[in-house]
């Protein structure tokens, strides 16, 4: 029972989770974000796609209309090359953007949001221990990584190999072909090996994240103990609140037996419940539950009751009525209006003629 005490067996509470969470303890998938990123990347190349393709045509143009005048020399390539630079940016910028938007937001939806943590970045003890290192070097998640990484370098290198191998003859026709047809052809292809190599990372990137969620929250698995230290920590040592449980009950039970020297009638089974009623016009719409108990609390209201002249009816079927519909401190039902009136009748006929002697019921 011990040993079952300390496995880890329970799901992460939200509180743990919390935790983990301020501490850095994230889900984390390197491969599915370079996957999001390699893809969103791909998204946006076939966007600005045909943009950059007349911005490249038309510095080609300009370029070769001016390769006769061009005179190279010291003096001018720092130029030529600060113009290239800049003229490379204003192209290249909008497709960075949009892949940098994408990475930011890939891991971002990954981690649930911005984690900052400097216990991530404080050194730890054990990172230095040979034989935990050790551990780490055959434990199950570097065996996955490992296979991880060669399915997708055999799979990216098959699909590489297919759609090179299937290009060949398209190749050799190309030497007859212009130069824009040839140009043209090979952006396509290129597309469509990135799709493809795309789709590959993407696969195994969401394979890497389901088993990085894995392995997340079984690391934060808890035992039963913890869950029962956390649940004190949070709510209070279930003994102090089982305490004060009680010594409310006594204070409310008190104040009802207080109440009960003030009550008109008490209304028994004979003996397993009392209920002591009140009804004061005006005041009161109707008459009201003040006290009740069973056992050894209905013999404390009845002890009280005689001690303080108050008449005792035994009624069973009314008394089991009131105990189980009536509140302490309610008004009675209208369904039960006439049956109490007529006790409060005859207890105040008896009152007048003994002067608050305890009736000896009916």
């Amino acid at each position: 029972m011990a040993e079952d005490r300390h496995q880890k067996t329970e799901q992460p509470t939200h509180r743990k989770q919390q935790k983990a969470r301020q501490r850095g303890q994230v889900v984390k998938s390197p491969e599915l974000q370079g996957a999001l990123i390699l893809v969103g990347g791909i998204g946006a190349l076939n966007i600005l796609g045909p943009w950059i393709h007349r911005q490249l045509l038309g510095r080609f143009a300009t370029s070769l209309e001016h390769v006769a005048q061009a005179r190279v020399a010291a003096d001018t390539v720092p130029a030529l090359m600060a113009d290239w630079t800049q003229w490379s940016a204003f192209v290249l910028a909008p497709l960075l953007m949009l892949m940098a938007v994408g990475g930011i937001a890939s891991v971002l939806w990954i981690q649930g949001g911005v984690v900052y943590s400097a216990d991530a970045l404080s050194p730890r003890l054990e990172r230095l221990n040979p034989i935990e290192g050790f551990k780490r070097m055959f434990s199950g998640r570097i065996l996955f990584n490992f296979a991880r990484d060669i399915m997708k370098l055999t799979v990216t290198g098959f699909v590489c190999y297919v759609t090179l191998v299937d290009a060949i003859p398209t190749i050799v026709e190309q030497a007859d072909r212009s130069l824009a047809f040839t140009l043209s052809w090979i952006g396509s292809t290129t597309t469509q090996l990135a799709i493809k190599v795309g789709s590959v990372f993407l696969v195994v990137g969401l394979m890497d994240y389901a088993y990085q969620r894995r392995q997340h929250f079984n690391d934060l698995k808890m035992s039963r103990r913890e869950v029962k230290d956390e649940a004190k920590d949070s709510e209070g040592d279930p003994i102090v609140k089982g305490r004060i449980k009680s010594q409310q009950k006594e204070m409310a039970r008190r104040r009802m037996m207080m109440a009960v020297p003030e009550a008109d009638v008490v209304l028994t089974n004979p003996t397993h419940l009392a209920v002591a009623l009140k009804y004061d016009p005006q005041s009161m719409g109707a008459p009201k539950v003040v006290a009740k108990g069973e056992r050894l609390i209905a013999e404390k209201i009845k002890s009280i009751a005689r001690e303080y002249g108050v008449p005792i009816v035994e009624n069973k079927p009314l008394a089991r009525s009131l105990f189980k519909l009536v509140p302490i401190d309610a008004e009675i039902p209208s369904n039960l209006y006439r049956a109490v009136a007529e006790i409060l009748s005859y207890v105040y006929r008896v009152n007048k003629r003994r002067k608050r002697e305890p009736a000896k019921g009916i």
